[in-house]
């Protein structure tokens, strides 16, 4: 029996070596396109589907309201698995190379915007691409589909039972587009998805 097997495998070997140098390469992973820069501006359209913030780096979905508004962890999963053919995207992007801004990011992103007044009846807090201006109804900027609404960030927080009306909810910080704050809500409320990344130059 032995003798046979090692027979069966000689016989075999060179057909499996032979179909395996025949066999194409494993296709390599696309590098996502990275940030496009400008000087006069603070943000820049691509012209790929994306924005780059030259502020933060931040690289963002140009459609603000491409993905509906959900749950946070509809919102995490949603984001997740983002990629170039979807949202008008033709960044070459992949499932995982998105995800929702940090708390931090989201700061960083409103602060202008908040310092120029642009809370209330001047929402959302964002500015214009020059960064001088309110975003207002979105003309001066390469963003669009922004509202004066809620976005969530990636921050899970501890539950605090005090201050939520779903005692079992985690609470997550949220951009605030009206008042122009972060601050922290429910997980299980809907609010907008808003999608970033970040990229490096090839």
């Amino acid at each position: 029996m032995f003798l046979f097997i090692a027979a069966l495998a000689l016989c075999v070997s060179p057909t499996i070596a032979t179909a395996l140098a025949a066999s194409p390469p494993l296709a390599k992973t696309a590098t996502p396109a990275g940030p496009c820069l400008d000087n006069t501006r603070r943000y820049v359209d691509c012209g790929n589907g994306t924005v780059t913030d030259t502020v933060t780096g931040l690289i963002w979905l140009r459609r603000a309201d491409c993905l509906p508004e959900s749950n946070w962890k509809a919102a995490i999963e949603a984001t997740a698995g983002l990629k170039a053919g979807d949202c008008g995207l033709t960044d070459g992007s992949s499932p995982g190379d998105w995800r929702l801004p940090t708390k931090a990011e989201w700061e960083a992103t409103i602060a202008r915007a908040v310092a120029l007044g642009c809370t209330f009846g001047h929402a959302p807090s964002l500015t214009s691409d020059a960064g001088t201006a309110c975003y207002g109804d979105g003309t001066g900027s390469s963003r669009v589909g922004a509202g004066s609404v809620g976005y969530w960030s990636n921050n899970l927080n501890e539950i605090n039972p005090l201050s939520t009306i779903f005692p079992n909810a985690s609470v997550v910080s949220f951009a605030d587009l009206h008042h122009g704050a972060v601050i922290s809500i429910e997980s299980v409320i809907s609010a907008g998805v808003w999608p970033v990344r970040v990229g490096t130059r090839q």
